[in-house]
């Protein structure tokens, strides 16, 4: 089975990284990037986009393009019998997936791994269940609600994700945070096999409970020698090669400073963000055969029940984390989607957290 990613390494010359408005800051064991928006060669603004309608869509709560000509939509509501359903662009509903329920082929939750551009193969996780299932999608067309999908449990403890290959998973620390102030003594990323066999081995204990406050995308390029991880709060990007070492820091484009408020529970510590502050930084990610865009909020040092969301800007970079363009939304987007030959940008968008999201369509040339 050929698992989706969720899922040419040549320093450039001073002058190169001076000419993208890069900074280079030394450091012992890799390279660190200052990135401002200035580092970025090409700008551009988009507006007005069109509005896809998807009528037959009841409760949409995520959008995400399937090969170019296709819709996959989760569902927000929990009365619907299914918890996906996958759509032609011109609205009509193909077949719902996913049944709601807590049997061996039924999915109490779903979330859609962004679907790879190169596959029929897409995926969708239960995280309630710890679940992670793989659809084919010619057969999904064929026998619909009939389809049986395979399934995996995922490795205990593992939350944001990407195959490293078949057997492994690389995945974020549960309990990694990158504080001086605060710190489980914990890498970012660990290997999970999935085919270790269990042990008694004692659950270590932490310090502190970290997970409302840290997390970030993965996934891989390059035949997977370059492991990227977007963070989730911090607008800082890591780059490492398959064997967990870092390559490659990018840090900014607004460096700003997150501040943690410990809460005592017991003999542990919950950390959350302090005055109730509200941090967002990389929210989704697309990967065609050339490039990556991140779709970046920037929201930084708000309240977290904030309703007036901002516009959002996606960053085009090389599989090397080369910076190349800077597109300017004028709206916000929670995930985001690109086609094969890069002519549009797709993604869910909506005005409040409360309203619900419509799928929009941006071109890119």
């Amino acid at each position: 089975m050929k698992f989706i990613n969720t899922t040419k390494v040549i320093w450039g010359s001073v002058l190169f990284f001076s000419l993208l408005s890069c900074r280079e800051q030394k450091q012992t064991d890799h390279l660190i990037i200052d990135l401002s928006r200035d580092s970025f060669p090409e700008k551009y603004t988009l507006s007005n986009p069109d509005t896809i309608q998807i009528t037959d869509a009841l409760n949409p709560n995520f959008y995400y393009l399937i090969c170019d000509s296709l819709v996959l939509i989760s569902n927000a509501d929990d009365a619907q019998d299914y918890k996906c359903g996958l759509y032609s662009l011109s609205g009509k509903l193909l077949t719902e997936l996913a049944p709601k329920g807590s049997g061996p082929t039924e999915f109490v939750s779903a979330s859609i791994l962004p679907p790879s551009l190169d596959s029929n193969l897409f995926q969708i996780e239960d995280v309630v269940q710890h679940k992670l299932w793989t659809f084919n999608l010619d057969s999904l067309l064929k026998y619909k609600t009939t389809y049986k999908a395979e399934s995996m449990t995922l490795p205990s403890g593992i939350v944001n994700y990407c195959f490293l290959n078949p057997d492994t998973l690389i995945g974020y620390n549960f309990w990694h945070i990158d504080d001086e102030n605060y710190t489980n003594h914990t890498h970012a990323l660990d290997f999970y096999p999935l085919h270790e066999h269990k042990t008694d081995k004692p659950k270590q204990k932490y310090d502190y409970f970290v997970a409302n406050v840290t997390g970030g995308f993965l996934f891989t390029t390059n035949q997977n020698k370059n492991i990227w991880c977007a963070d989730l709060n911090k607008d800082k990007i890591d780059l490492y090669n398959d064997s967990l070492k870092i390559k490659k820091t990018l840090v900014g484009p607004d460096h700003y400073k997150m501040q943690y408020a410990d809460i005592p529970e017991g003999e542990s510590h919950t950390l959350v963000f302090k005055e109730s502050q509200y941090f967002e930084a990389y929210r989704s990610f697309a990967i065609t055969d050339k490039h990556v865009y991140l779709l970046y909020s920037g929201i930084h040092n708000v309240p977290i029940s904030s309703d007036n969301l901002p516009a959002v800007e996606v960053f085009k970079f090389d599989h090397d984390g080369n910076p190349l363009a800077i597109y300017k939304l004028d709206r916000y987007f929670y995930s985001m989607s690109v086609d094969s030959e890069e002519k549009y940008l797709y993604g869910t968008s909506c005005k409040s957290y409360r309203d619900q999201p419509d799928f929009v369509r941006y071109p890119l040339n």
